[in-house]
């Protein structure tokens, strides 16, 4: 039923981002991930995208943060997708049958596929935001020392830059608003396989009849620790480095 269940949601999630591409999206070169958000948050995704674009043309200093932003996260993927291919293997190693593989596929692996891809766009926005509120900060910096002599010959400099730190104090809240069922439900999954790992763990070392696959066992374990690891990671420290530049 597991099996069945997420058979029917990829065909379904199919037929909806090939009917958005062929009739909604006016961008045919849009990254197939891209089509999935936007067929998961279709109202806030334009206002996203819109008001970083925007941002993006009134802060040009950040040309290069974003290109290094944009290297950053194809790397992150990259290690991501490794890192996917890695715990599918060893899944299908330790579970020997298809049946059994496909059935972890649909209820586990599956999921937690989506869940890392989606928390990425959420991270990548999130750095988006940091980046520009450290330009902000850059910008007064540079103009601490105008301040203490002539303060009225900066104010059209100061009024932007605060047009644009409302700007994205606002996208923060609007990503966060969108993304914000994904993160709990993200953070309870984490919290609940953490603790089937760890007990699975400990049934493995308590028998002994079990204790001739602890190898196999023990990869399986840091494998999904490190994706429960990853996705608090990238809920957490984004939003570390956004609190830590507005203050």
């Amino acid at each position: 039923m597991q099996l069945l269940w997420g058979a029917i949601l990829l065909f379904a999630g199919f037929v909806a981002v090939s009917y958005k591409k062929q009739w909604r999206l006016q961008q045919s070169n849009m990254p197939f991930f891209t089509y999935i958000l936007y067929n998961r948050q279709r109202g806030g995704y334009d206002e996203i995208i819109t008001t970083m674009e925007k941002l993006s043309a009134d802060q040009s200093s950040v040309g290069k943060d974003s290109t290094r932003l944009r290297n950053m996260f194809s790397k992150l993927l990259l290690i991501a997708v490794v890192h996917l291919v890695l715990l599918g293997t060893f899944e299908f190693i330790h579970t020997g049958e298809l049946t059994k593989l496909s059935t972890t596929l649909a209820a586990q692996f599956v999921p937690n596929v989506v869940q890392v891809l989606s928390l990425m766009q959420y991270a990548y926005v999130l750095m988006f935001i940091y980046q520009h509120y450290k330009a902000i900060n850059g910008a007064l910096v540079a103009m601490a020392e105008v301040f203490k002599s002539d303060l009225t010959s900066c104010s059209n400099s100061l009024n932007a830059l605060k047009q644009q730190h409302h700007q994205l104090h606002l996208l923060a809240f609007r990503v966060n608003e969108l993304y914000g069922m994904l993160i709990v439900m993200s953070a309870i999954s984490v919290l609940v396989g953490t603790s089937i790992t760890c007990l699975e763990v400990y049934q493995f070392t308590k028998n002994t009849d079990l204790f001739r696959e602890w190898g196999i066992h023990a990869v399986l374990g840091v494998l999904w620790g490190g994706l429960y690891i990853g996705r608090i990671v990238l809920i957490l420290y984004p939003n570390h480095l956004v609190e830590n530049e507005v203050r």
